[in-house]
């Protein structure tokens, strides 16, 4: 329930931004927020809860730019709680007119289905922008990040320092607007001794559109990391149905 608070607490604090865009102001910021919901729920033999809920926003200048995102994930079946997970990042860069650009970030993952307790990530690198235009958009994120990791059962497995960032992220608008495909991919090798504690993750969403606000939602999530704790795996995947609500 707490991360899902969290969750929340980023969408209300977010919102007193989209207030201070008036129609002037949008010519020269640029903002798009989502809230996405998807879930299941069944009763009789199986007594199941799932929701999946996620924020984005992002804010778009002529010098700054500002990509904030949550994703929390609640799993229940016959009163055991198998999955309590939050994953949220930000990326904050600076000069973007150019497509060289500085920028830094932070990252925070709490999640039982993984028995991660607690994982920390900030960092600072640079952002090069390969494509960009009204339909397309893809960019290559580097960076050096410290990394903070600890587990719930074994203790012993628990790691802190620096790590290799890279990040692929992705835009399309195709079909006239009917279908909108998003990825972020993320390449974590470890700075010392990188074959023995590496990270792959991505996350991919397909968005059609049903009207200006609202829209069908899929997304995946593919996890693989190295070092995790005992008698879980190292691969994980996730696969999400729902809604889309334009802010």
């Amino acid at each position: 329930m707490i991360r899902l608070l969290i969750v929340l607490l980023v969408v209300v604090f977010s919102f007193p931004v989209f207030g201070q865009v008036d129609t002037a102001t949008q010519k020269k910021v640029q903002v798009e927020g989502f809230l996405n919901f998807g879930g299941a729920f069944q009763t009789g033999n199986v007594n199941m809860f799932a929701l999946s809920s996620s924020f984005s926003l992002k804010i778009k200048s002529k010098k700054i730019s500002s990509v904030t995102f949550a994703n929390y994930s609640f799993t229940e079946i016959s009163k055991k709680n198998i999955q309590n997970d939050l994953f949220a990042y930000e990326i904050f860069g600076f000069f973007i007119k150019n497509r060289l650009y500085p920028k830094v970030s932070a990252m925070v993952e709490l999640s039982n289905s993984k028995s991660i307790n607690n994982r920390y990530i900030f960092g600072a690198g640079f952002g090069y922008r390969v494509l960009e235009s009204d339909l397309y958009n893809f960019s290559i994120i580097n960076s050096l990040v410290y990394e903070s990791s600890r587990f719930n059962i074994n203790s012993s497995k628990n790691y802190s320092g620096f790590r290799y960032s890279l990040i692929l992220n992705g835009n399309y608008i195709l079909l006239e607007n009917r279908l909108i495909l998003t990825h972020n991919i993320f390449i974590h090798p470890f700075m010392i001794n990188s074959k023995n504690n590496y990270r792959f993750r991505v996350l991919l969403s397909a968005l059609m559109p049903l009207s200006k606000k609202l829209s069908i939602q899929i997304k995946f999530d593919y996890n693989n990391e190295s070092i995790v704790d005992d008698f879980y795996k190292t691969v994980n995947t996730n696969t999400t149905f729902g809604i889309s609500y334009k802010l």
